[in-house]
């Protein structure tokens, strides 16, 4: 089955709340000049009739950004919930190097051909019996490929009984991917591949860092982190800023609360331009302690 992923945005109007806004704050003004006490319930409702129009207005640039996004996304995925287990297995076992392949992948989620430690002709056997796909980006008339897993090469992860036999006979201890980890790359938008090919020409050209992740929290999973093994012991993370507009009013949440974390020593915040960066960190607001936690690298953008 061939799937072409695209965003498909809806216009979000919040023109129809404005006047009743306007009205509301005017009248609160009327009363506050006038040396009276608003009522409990008239605060009540200007609160939550602000809340409702702060809302809608992240909504709206939620739908700006994906719009912003200026890129197709091909893939032809290979379904998995009628492979049995054991036929995976015996694929794996024939040739144990591909495991490592498969894991790099589910670590990185896409990678180019040459960063995976395995021969041509391991790479079309695992395309041949459907565990890796061809990706293909179109930006700006260019095509640019990855390979990604597939549904059924995910099951090498999302099945216990799968990991259980590989690292018995195989003796692996990081086939076993935590389940925050195990989020096939299918469910992604266009703004969550734009995030991933960044953290990954950043980890390769610029950090070149030889073994790296990207993975999400469960309440976001559109939103993006890297982080690199060859840190050492601090735990430093990467995001992408795509856009002026990259993060939606959830995502940013969850991104202070990771710079926030008192295990987490720094978040590099990548960007191919510096004002949209500036317009992140200042809508972040974040205090003196946490800035100094924040770093931000200008990249170019690129696709090869």
């Amino acid at each position: 089955m061939s799937k072409t992923l695209s965003d498909k945005t809806s216009s979000l109007s919040i023109e129809a709340m404005k006047p009743e806004l306007v009205s509301a704050i005017e009248n609160m003004l009327q009363v506050l000049n006038m040396n009276q006490v608003p009522s409990p319930d008239s605060c009540t409702a200007l609160k939550a009739l602000f809340q409702h129009y702060m809302d809608a207005l992240a909504r709206r640039l939620e739908a700006e950004t994906v719009q912003e996004c200026d890129i197709q996304i091909e893939f032809t995925d290979v379904p998995g919930e009628d492979v049995k287990s054991n036929d995976i297995i015996a694929d794996l076992l024939q040739d144990p190097d591909v495991v490592e392949a498969l894991c790099m992948l589910g670590l990185r989620k896409i990678a180019k051909t040459e960063e995976l430690p395995l021969s041509e002709d391991q790479n079309a056997v695992l395309m041949s019996k459907g565990y890796v796909a061809s990706l293909k980006i179109i930006s700006d008339n260019e095509n640019t490929f990855y390979f990604a897993l597939t549904s059924k090469g995910w099951l090498c992860f999302q099945r216990s009984f799968i990991v259980q036999q590989l690292r018995k006979r195989l003796g692996y201890t990081a086939i076993l991917l935590p389940e925050w980890l195990a989020v096939p790359q299918l469910r992604w938008n266009s703004i969550a591949y734009k995030r991933a090919i960044a953290l990954r020409d950043y980890y390769i050209s610029t950090a070149r860092a030889r073994d790296f992740l990207v993975f999400s929290f469960p309440e976001n999973t559109q939103l993006l982190f890297g982080c690199s093994a060859d840190k050492g012991s601090e735990l430093e993370y990467t995001c992408a800023v795509i856009g002026h507009n990259t993060f939606t009013h959830d995502e940013q949440k969850t991104l202070l609360k990771v710079i926030g974390a008192k295990d987490v020593a720094k978040v590099t915040l990548i960007c191919t331009n510096e004002m949209d960066g500036r317009h992140v960190l200042a809508n972040l607001k974040l205090s003196f302690a946490l800035k100094g936690k924040v770093d931000l690298i200008m990249m170019e953008e690129k696709y090869e």
